[in-house]
């Protein structure tokens, strides 16, 4: 899911490893290198985990509680930025987690399950790339913790993040499921591609942006349901609207909390933004059938309004 995100660190140049197959190259031992490359279709993609890391920190930031910041600064962040090779603000979005008492535990279920998330992130972008190629693409896949869960519950326990048209980012809490996982893999990797078109800046283009990655993720997991994909009705779905068509062309992100958020006082939803950009690439779809992916995908924001029922 994107957008949120004010992402201060350096992003990287890979080391690279692989096996192969006739379309896509693996790697022989998916579950301990770092980073894992694969290739297919010609797009290559590269994949790093920082489990490790957060455990690092972990053993010498029991020894120093009182310098929690510094040593995830130090263990984790800095690991980052050393695999990486643009600037890239992690300040909120991965944030040093406080109850250190709860973290290996979560650790120790993430990492015995590090051979499943990385086959299932493989296959995603497999299935990703065979509907709509881009250029080559690398994702961080993080650890979340004890103080996102609730944030989280909604997302299945999994979030993720862009930067740009080459990045992306994964948090992954040990109460994920595949379907999830790999619905978030898609929902991300299509706004990178989609970014490889420009970016998005005002409220239409953002709504637009996180309605294609819906729909794109949705195509090809159809089985999963966001609860942001729900509708909006009665009293929300006429302040919703209302609040969207005044503000089309806004840039101001406080425009863009406040329908992500919601304020039940207001009748603004929670993923207000997100339900209208669904909504308007459903109607887009249904009276344009015929447009492919890869052609919706480059299309402006103004003209899939303008194809769709919601132009006035």
């Amino acid at each position: 899911m994107n957008n949120l995100m004010k992402l201060v660190i350096l992003i990287c140049m890979f080391v690279i490893f692989s096996g192969c197959t006739e379309e896509t190259v693996k790697p022989n031992n998916p579950t301990h290198e770092n980073p894992i490359l694969m290739e297919h279709n010609g797009q290559q993609f590269e994949i790093y985990t920082f489990f490790e890391e957060y455990e690092n920190f972990v053993d010498k930031a029991e020894k120093e509680p009182s310098n929690i910041e510094a040593l995830f600064n130090q263990e984790v962040k800095k690991a980052f930025a050393i695999n990486s090779n643009h600037t890239v603000s992690l300040y909120e979005e991965i944030p040093a987690p406080k109850k250190l008492e709860q973290i290996r535990e979560y650790l120790e279920k993430l990492k015995s399950n590090k051979q499943e998330i990385n086959k299932w992130i493989q296959e995603a972008l497999e299935e990703s790339s065979d509907r709509l190629s881009g250029v080559d693409k690398t994702i961080y896949v993080f650890p979340s913790f004890v103080e996102e869960e609730a944030s989280l519950k909604d997302l299945d326990y999994v979030a993720g993040g862009t930067f740009g048209k080459e990045h992306f980012y994964l948090k992954i809490n040990p109460s994920f499921t595949e379907l999830a996982l790999k619905y978030t893999v898609a929902h991300e990797y299509h706004h990178t591609v989609a970014m490889e078109s420009g970016d998005a800046t005002t409220l239409l283009e953002r709504c637009i942006l996180e309605g294609k990655a819906d729909t794109f993720a949705k195509i090809i997991y159809p089985q999963m349901e966001p609860v942001w994909q729900q509708p909006l009705s009665g009293y929300y779905e006429e302040q919703g609207w209302k609040v969207f068509k005044e503000n089309l062309e806004s840039e101001e992100s406080e425009i863009w909390d406040f329908l992500f958020v919601g304020n039940h006082f207001k009748g603004i939803a929670k993923w207000t933004n997100y339900k209208i950009g669904y909504e308007i690439m459903r109607s887009f779809l249904e009276k344009n059938h015929d447009v492919s992916t890869e052609e919706w995908t480059k299309m402006s924001a103004q003209e899939i309004l303008a194809k769709s029922k919601y132009v006035d």
